[in-house]
């Protein structure tokens, strides 16, 4: 039972891990349009 919950956990924590290094790249490609040329 343990073991089922924890795959679930593993599986959310990387899910939220790829979101967050997609928003980061998105903001990053943001600031790089943000710069005056």
């Amino acid at each position: 039972m343990f073991g089922a919950i924890e795959q679930m956990g593993g599986k959310l924590l990387r899910a939220i891990g790829r979101a967050h290094h997609f928003a980061e790249g998105l903001t990053e490609n943001l600031r790089l349009f943000e710069v005056p040329y």
